[in-house]
């Protein structure tokens, strides 16, 4: 009897480990980031960004699509995630905007739809 008794609670245990642990619900994302560098007096030869969530990555960039010479350059990208942002950094030539500070934070907008309008190098 304390067998069968030590099996059911055994089993009622796995059960609720397995099926009933607290998993976060994730959301698609559609993201469109938008970075002005006419601030910026360099020659500019790539724009990207960097950040913690697929397909960003801190190791290489997200390429930026020029929209206009030297000026606005723009991305848009899908995630599915669990959280509600994102952080991450515009990169221009390789070299990170906002050093020494934190990173840029990206809030989700509940619509799924987020988009990010920044100046190079500005907190604004």
């Amino acid at each position: 009897m304390t067998i069968k008794y030590f099996s059911i609670i055994s089993l009622l245990s796995i059960y609720m480990i397995c099926f009933t642990s607290c998993v976060q619900k994730a959301y698609d994302q559609k993201i469109t980031l938008t970075i002005d560098v006419s601030n910026i007096d360099i020659t500019i030869f790539k724009v990207g960004v960097r950040g913690n969530d697929q397909p960003m990555s801190w190791k290489q960039d997200l390429p930026m699509k020029e929209i206009i010479k030297d000026s606005i350059y723009q991305v848009d990208f899908a995630i599915h995630t669990g959280y509600k942002f994102a952080e991450f950094k515009f990169v221009v030539n390789d070299d990170f905007e906002l050093k020494d500070q934190a990173n840029r934070k990206l809030y989700f907008e509940d619509d799924q739809k987020t988009i990010y309008k920044a100046i190079f190098n500005s907190n604004n």
